[in-house]
């Protein structure tokens, strides 16, 4: 089993003295480092970092096959702002999430105000949201993507002319 960093690693072949061997792999993510000899000797590999899911691959030297495991690389978000500042007219928005490729990822909004239309995905992507006309005070309410938050403030509605005849 190796981590999802990926690394060197070996496996020990026992055989006679000259007998012949091959080694080759059946990932592209698993490369072969020592591909032929001759007896017993460490058959050495090197298995390329993984950013996505757990997989697995088969190491095969001469009639002998050992699966190798690569567990996957833990899904990590991050928005590239946590808050934004709405005009009370509304309109769309958008904030920046960054992950790793093969992470999914949901974004919900907590106020009714504020309607999410990009609802799910998976990797990076542009989360673009709507924010409804404000009529009264200034508010707050947020968008949860992934484990992340954004706050969005709503400026409140500018308040009516005062009107006056003389």
């Amino acid at each position: 089993r190796m981590r999802a960093e990926g690394g060197r690693s070996n496996v020990e072949l026992t055989t006679l003295t000259g007998c012949d061997w091959s080694a080759s792999s059946s990932a592209e993510w698993i490369r072969v480092l020592t591909a032929a000899g001759t007896g017993s000797a460490a058959i050495e590999f090197e298995v390329s970092s993984n950013t996505g899911a757990a997989r697995e691959g088969t190491l095969t030297v001469a009639d002998q096959r050992l699966t190798i495991s690569q567990e996957s690389r833990p899904c990590g978000y991050e928005l590239r702002s946590t808050h934004v500042r709405m005009r009370a007219d509304g309109g769309r928005s958008n904030v920046e999430l960054t992950a790793l490729t093969g992470c999914a990822w949901s974004a919900s909004s907590s106020a009714e105000w504020i309607r999410v239309l990009t609802t799910a995905g998976t990797g990076s992507a542009t989360i673009e949201f709507e924010v409804s006309s404000n009529t009264g005070a200034a508010r707050q309410g947020t968008l949860d993507v992934a484990d992340q938050r954004l706050v969005v403030d709503q400026e409140a509605a500018a308040p009516p002319c005062p009107l006056a005849l003389r």
